[in-house]
């Protein structure tokens, strides 16, 4: 029973992401930079492979929010990946999903690579890169590219993850109804704590910037 609650908490990510507000005013500087760095750090989120088992797809399903109140309300948002291992060194991931808020419409998509490095039977070092795109009809459409480099430690039933990373971003944005540019770059810390649960592996992870971070929870399953 709390396996399927659970699970069904999950599923509903999407649904619990329609409260989240993108608008800003594009007269205010702090308005869109909040807008724009929270939504580059949300989407820069990489999924995390474990490297102890021979599983060859992964699918992973979550969401992430700020560790604070947003524009004076809680942002919640989805998170969606699918990841395959195509050799022992290299895995490659995709994200492509939608959603709707009250004001907007969301479309996320994009892709990216870990190359695995190491010991000859675990390669716990991963570097990676990945480009995703974040489109919010009519409001902006936000670019950006990832490089993160991190290792894994087993700690009996616990996986966890660490590293640092670097997002670059470019959005263009519509300012009274002129098209805009603004550019950006977030530089922070990140850990992953993965535990099985029933045949999956839940977890929650951290992504600090020194101005802003999120918390991320997610529910994986291993084929």
């Amino acid at each position: 029973m709390l396996k399927c609650l659970v699970i069904l908490i999950f599923l509903n990510c999407f649904v619990l992401a329609q409260g989240s507000d993108f608008e800003f005013e594009s007269n205010s500087k702090s308005q869109y930079q909040n807008v724009f760095n929270y939504s580059s750090l949300w989407i820069s989120r990489t999924v995390p492979f474990r490297p102890y088992d021979k599983m060859r797809i992964l699918i992973s399903l979550g969401y992430s929010l700020p560790t604070k109140f947003f524009q004076g309300q809680p942002w919640i948002l989805p998170d969606a990946d699918i990841a395959v291992k195509i050799s022992n060194n290299l895995i490659l991931s995709g994200k492509v999903y939608g959603f709707s808020t009250k004001k907007n419409q969301i479309q996320v998509i994009g892709s990216g690579l870990q190359y695995l490095f190491g010991g000859q039977r675990i390669k716990e070092f991963v570097f990676n890169i990945q480009r995703v795109d974040l489109n919010v009809h009519e409001k902006f459409r936000l670019k950006s590219i990832t490089y993160e480099s991190s290792r894994w430690i087993s700690k009996k039933l616990s996986f966890i993850r660490f590293g640092l990373g670097i997002n670059f971003f470019s959005v263009d944005y519509n300012d009274f109804q002129e098209k805009n540019n603004f550019e950006g770059q977030n530089n922070y810390l990140f850990i992953d704590l993965l535990r099985p649960f029933y045949g999956f592996f839940g977890g929650f992870g951290l992504k600090i910037h020194h101005e802003r971070s999120l918390l991320s929870f997610f529910i994986q399953k291993e084929f």
